[in-house]
């Protein structure tokens, strides 16, 4: 309803794999919520915000994309650091302590998985997050 209200275009690229993964629904959902929540707030009107899959053989990696306003190269290494906001962020008054993505990291690592920033640009971001199969 949140991505409807802001006039952006929600999409998933595949299908959803039919996998079994070992890990607490909640703090998974948590991490999907976190990067969700993200895409939202950092895109304007008309974007668009898209989810695909790729199954390795040993991690299924979740991919959200969305075409907001990015995230500068020197920020990306920061980006899951506790509290860490983009100065780009901190600028335009966007709302948020700078806890989601290092939550969303700690959840994933305790799970055995892994999540990085794989490219964005001022056309948006791709964060991918990956789970052992």
């Amino acid at each position: 309803m949140e991505v409807e209200s802001r006039g952006l275009h929600f999409i998933v690229l595949d299908k959803i794999p039919n996998l079994v993964l070992n890990g607490d629904k909640k703090r998974l959902s948590q991490v999907m919520y976190n990067l969700v929540s993200n895409s939202i707030k950092y895109s304007k009107k008309g974007g668009t915000i898209s989810i695909f899959f790729e199954n390795t053989g040993r991690y299924i990696k979740v991919y959200v994309k969305d075409t907001g306003i990015g995230i500068s190269s020197a920020d990306i290494p920061f980006i899951f650091n506790k509290f860490y906001r983009a100065e780009k962020c901190r600028n335009q008054n966007i709302p948020g302590s700078g806890l989601g993505l290092s939550i969303s990291k700690y959840i994933l690592e305790a799970h055995g998985g892994f999540i990085n920033c794989v490219e964005s640009s001022s056309n948006g971001t791709t964060i991918c997050f990956a789970l052992p199969i």
